[in-house]
């Protein structure tokens, strides 16, 4: 495997690449990922500086995120609004446990003043005790649709990847658009997990893997405040 010696950002007439080794940075799909701004430049860069070969990039989920965007996103925008919307009708915050008590009432208290915020700007979904997927009203469904095209193509690249990660679209598009912070983010993901631990305790694992994510969207959080 091929160790990177040496990471650099060329810039040339205000279109920033970076560089591995003196060889321009390409895509998964084999496209130079030509960016407008240096500091989505030093972003890719910071975030590739952790790989010890070239090899490991490909791995890192910020360089996915940037290649969806300049591979599959560019050209394909509707396609994937669709495929983000197809999370609506499960969408994690609108299903709430029937019991205990004290977790129907944590879910009530950490994820409707999400939906309060999000009802502020026309978009309205309901809440649905039980875990059997019911749909949303169709319009509510529409005028997500229509405010995520809005979006710009790395934008929906991160609301993409983190509504794989939480299995919320509505929790997604609510950080995307700054009305959640990335505490209120995290807590919001793993309220039930968070809620087991503090009954039953936290496994190591699991402890693990939770800082693992909880650095991930703060990165996604430095990201979006580069993109607007």
């Amino acid at each position: 495997m091929k160790k990177i010696k040496k990471l650099s950002i060329v810039e040339k007439n205000n279109i920033s690449n970076v560089f591995v080794d003196d060889k321009p940075l390409k895509s998964i799909g084999g496209n130079f990922f030509d960016l407008k701004s240096d500091k989505l430049a030093n972003f890719l860069k910071d975030e590739i500086t952790i790989s010890k070969t070239i090899s490991d990039i490909k791995n890192l989920i910020f360089y996915q995120v940037f290649s969806l965007a300049i591979d599959k996103i560019k050209d394909n925008k509707i396609e994937y609004v669709e495929k983000i919307c197809e999370y609506s009708d499960t969408d994690l915050i609108c299903y709430r446990a029937e019991a205990p008590h004290d977790l129907c009432k944590l879910q009530e208290e950490i994820w409707d003043p999400v939906l309060d915020k999000l009802k502020k700007i026309n978009i309205k979904f309901n809440k649905f005790t039980g875990i059997i997927p019911k749909s949303q009203p169709r319009q509510s469904t529409e005028i997500l649709k229509k405010k995520i095209i809005d979006l710009n193509n790395f934008q929906i690249s991160c609301l993409f990847k983190l509504t794989q990660m939480t299995g919320s679209v509505l929790l997604s598009y609510s950080f995307v658009k700054g009305l959640i912070n990335e505490k209120n983010m995290f807590e919001c993901s793993f309220l039930d997990e968070n809620w087991q631990a503090k009954k039953w305790g936290l496994l190591e694992d699991v402890q693990e893997k939770q800082k693992k994510d909880f650095l991930i969207i703060k990165k996604f959080n430095r990201l979006l405040n580069i993109l607007y």
